[in-house]
């Protein structure tokens, strides 16, 4: 991950989980709760803030607004934004 800019993480599971990213392209959900141990409800609420808000961290197949165990997810290497500065608000 090679970014021009500054994330801010209100969580540190959202950092945990975005650099589980750093030795992998694209990972499911199963192996990212191997990787990071968080429980499902944790882990669904911090993905869904990086796929689903306003911030588009990571891709998320297939594209819709629930988390669920089948779901994958990789890094969205084409995320760009105006500001320096961002806020990842947990939902």
């Amino acid at each position: 991950m090679n970014l021009n800019f500054i994330f801010e993480f209100i969580f540190l599971f959202q950092a945990a989980v975005l650099c589980v990213f750093n030795n992998a392209e694209r990972l499911t959900f199963n192996e990212i709760i191997e990787q990071v141990k968080l429980d499902h409800e944790d882990l669904a609420r911090v993905l869904h803030s990086l796929s689903c808000a306003d911030y588009k961290i990571l891709k998320k197949e297939p594209a819709s607004k629930t988390i669920s165990k089948t779901d994958s997810f990789e890094f969205n290497s084409k995320f760009t934004n105006k500001k320096q500065r961002i806020k990842v608000c947990m939902i």
